[in-house]
């Protein structure tokens, strides 16, 4: 991969990568680049769609949760189809990631209501996922921009919810504190 050599770069924050070359991003790329990079704030790695040979799972953004905990943005293909909610197990960590911003350029997806539950458990704080919209006029770019779309509207339902529920767990302990009578 040629993204090995900057994985020597243990103290970078931001990293904004557009390639112009073939691009194999596995789970286990993600996995050492979450290692190297825990200090990430932003990190985007783009290229031309035909050139990605290898794409990342789903499973492959639990590294980021785990380990990067100032990463507020992410860019980056994955594959959103067919994964093994199975293995989708909560990572233990010390606190919740800070992600709040989601970049999948045009990314395969299937499943949107799964994919948006597993996304807002890995990151908390998600309120905005985006992606390219497709300007083939085919009935996959067509299913595949539609499903992305729904993804933000649960993901954006999902924020709402947190907020009540925070509001609630704040109103009982308030209840609870006041001494009664």
């Amino acid at each position: 991969s040629p993204l090995r050599p900057l994985l020597d770069f243990r103290e970078l924050m931001s990293l904004r990568l557009q390639l112009a070359c073939d691009l194999r991003l596995d789970d286990q790329v993600c996995a050492d680049m979450a290692h190297a990079w825990c200090h990430m704030q932003y990190l985007g790695i783009s290229t031309f769609r035909e050139l990605v040979l290898d794409l990342p799972t789903l499973e492959g953004l639990i590294p980021f949760a785990i380990h990067c905990t100032q990463l507020v943005h992410l860019s980056l293909y994955v594959n959103a189809r067919d994964f093994n909610e199975a293995t989708m197990a909560l990572p233990r960590r010390l606190e919740r990631s800070p992600l709040t911003s989601l970049h999948v350029g045009d990314s395969p997806i299937s499943r949107p209501d799964r994919v948006a539950a597993f996304l807002s458990r890995m990151f908390p704080h998600l309120r905005s996922i985006s992606h390219w919209k497709s300007h083939e006029q085919s009935p996959e770019a067509e299913a595949r921009d539609r499903d992305w779309n729904e993804v933000q509207r649960y993901i954006s339902l999902f924020a709402e919810i947190r907020e009540d529920e925070r509001r609630w767990v704040e109103l009982e302990r308030d209840k609870e504190d006041k001494p009664s009578g």
